[in-house]
């Protein structure tokens, strides 16, 4: 997780493996680095994945994050943290 201003951090390369993908896992990881960064004082938090990967878009999509946009490569998200 990367500070980018004083309430908005970003989700850097976070992934499962594959051979433990669809165990719930990266939704741990994820309510993980959500919590922390909340604890921090985030009020959002901003990831981005390569557009061609469909099954980490969908699975951004279903936790909440919000598409923002994209560019060549990579599609944007974004979701906001209650205080």
């Amino acid at each position: 997780m990367r500070k980018e201003t004083p309430d908005t951090y970003q989700i850097v390369r976070m992934s499962v493996q594959s051979p433990y993908r669809k165990r719930g896992l990266g939704c741990i990881m994820l309510k993980f680095l959500e919590e922390k960064a909340h604890s921090f004082g985030a009020r959002s938090l901003n990831l981005e994945t390569n557009k061609q990967w469909s099954d980490a878009i969908r699975f951004y999509q279903n936790n909440g994050y919000i598409y923002k946009g994209e560019d060549e490569v990579s599609c944007y998200f974004e979701k906001e943290i209650p205080l």
